[in-house]
């Protein structure tokens, strides 16, 4: 008997162009859909998860494309539904031409393409019916489909009027268009059991198709921008060989760090900060990024911390926490060796006023920027804290400092202490490193067993 739910696998570089895909999905059918933002991580997704009933993926992404997925599902003799959803006209994609998939969705199009798609799964001798084309919410009219509150919060602001079915052909207006939609609100309707609410059906096909438009203008003003996606992995390639960052920990935190420029590049302040850094090439502060971006995500996935968005926000932290520095009039790499491993009380008030504005700064802005996740904005707080008290702004013990806050600060620390040794052109030493740490501040708390941990970190300066 087919189970209520279609696993759906979605693949697509752009997590808007997913949230789109996937409000367009619920419309339709039950589903559980599993996200991946590369071919790499639609592999990892199938090894874990074993089967899906559907396919669902873009063309064109970094790293791979759909198609070498689709190649790869043939060579391993799956056969499930392959839906390639791209601007690429599909007679310019050779492997389709010879292996045609199961559907074809060219955008702009998504909202007609998919509501076409399972008109063409249902009808299929292999796909009957089932349960999944019910739906949890019984509709009234056919004026009306589901959007689920995961989709509301994740555009934030309702598209259209919002009800709710309170039975007996009664439908309840809950929310206006335009109202905010936030954590509590998620919270409010979960705690309730309920997943889904109605809207107007003409209404979020408006939605889609004005959204997809915004997307597609944002790609085309930025596809011209300097620092291509090729030209800034050839730069953290380089950075990682250079500080002997092992392989595995590339391929963990790759994706991590290019979602999180892309980010990054939609706000103007930020994507300004984020052009200087790497068309200066390797820059104190690119390095810093990029090497205690890797080593957080490493020790992350240690502590058994292992989900894509603690690797986004590490990254995303990795990349804002230093933004405010360049502004400092004074910031110079020999100031910075002046602050790092001093007490506050030791530093001469205007380099420590100036170097600790630069904490709050960033973590004003991560505050301010709504596109990223909650928490960023505090591990950027905390990444000059140490578990003893002795840092800075706050001077909080480590039963006060977050999680991932202890996973950053650490890790920046690290990546110091390896930009020291490659200055001195000296070898990489765990023991030295651990010395420094536990006689810095770092013995208590998460830290400890993070410096236990990182034992295992198999750096290889060259």
């Amino acid at each position: 008997m087919q189970s209520k739910n279609l696993k759906i696998l979605l693949i697509d570089d752009i997590e808007d162009v997913r949230q789109v895909i996937q409000l367009c999905i619920e419309t339709e059918v039950d589903a559980e859909i599993y996200e991946a933002s590369s071919v790499s991580e639609a592999k990892d997704k199938l090894e874990t998860y074993k089967s899906f009933d559907l396919i669902i993926s873009d063309q064109n992404m970094p790293g791979g494309l759909g198609s070498d997925f689709a190649a790869y599902l043939k060579e391993v003799n799956n056969q499930t539904p392959f839906v390639v959803c791209t601007s690429d006209p599909i007679e310019s994609i050779e492997f389709f031409n010879e292996n045609p998939p199961f559907f074809y969705i060219q955008k702009p199009g998504i909202s007609d393409g998919i509501e076409e798609l399972f008109e063409k799964y249902k009808s299929s001798p292999a796909n009957p019916p089932g349960d999944y084309l019910k739906g949890e919410v019984e509709y009234i009219s056919s004026q009306h489909v589901r959007i689920s509150i995961k989709s509301l919060l994740n555009f934030k602001k309702c598209p259209s009027d919002i009800f709710i079915n309170v039975g007996q052909s009664k439908l309840i207006k809950v929310l206006n268009e335009g109202d905010n939609f936030d954590e509590s609100d998620f919270e409010k309707y979960l705690n309730k059991s309920i997943q889904y609410l109605l809207i107007d059906k003409n209404a979020i096909k408006d939605f889609i198709r004005n959204t997809e438009r915004e997307i597609l203008d944002r790609l085309k003003n930025t596809a011209n921008e300097p620092n291509d996606m090729g030209a800034v992995h050839t730069l953290l390639t380089t950075t990682w060989t250079e500080y002997g960052i092992p392989k595995s920990t590339q391929k963990l935190t790759d994706l991590a760090i290019k979602q999180s420029i892309n980010t990054l590049k939609k706000n103007p302040k930020l994507g300004s900060f984020l052009k200087s850094i790497f068309d200066s090439g390797q820059s104190y502060l690119q390095i810093r990024a990029t090497v205690t971006s890797s080593i957080a995500c490493w020790l992350a996935q240690r502590m058994g911390w292992k989900s894509d968005i603690t690797y986004y926000k590490l990254t995303m932290a990795g990349f804002m926490h230093d933004y405010y520095l360049e502004k400092i009039e004074i910031f110079t790499l020999e100031d910075i060796n002046k602050v790092k491993g001093k007490k506050p009380s030791q530093i001469g008030a205007k380099l420590l006023d100036q170097y600790i504005s630069h904490i709050y700064e960033a973590a004003k802005i991560a505050q301010t920027f709504t596109e990223i996740p909650p928490e960023i904005d505090k591990i950027i707080l905390e990444h000059h804290e140490k578990p003893d008290g002795s840092g800075m702004p706050r001077g909080i013990m480590h039963s006060q400092i977050s999680p991932l806050g202890a996973v950053f600060a650490l890790s920046g620390e690290i990546t110091d202490y390896l930009c020291k040794l490659k200055d001195e052109q000296r070898e990489y030493d765990y023991d030295e490193i651990v010395e420094f740490l536990l006689s810095n501040g770092y013995d208590l708390g998460v830290s400890k067993k993070l410096i236990r941990a990182f034992k295992e970190f198999d750096i290889n300066f060259p």
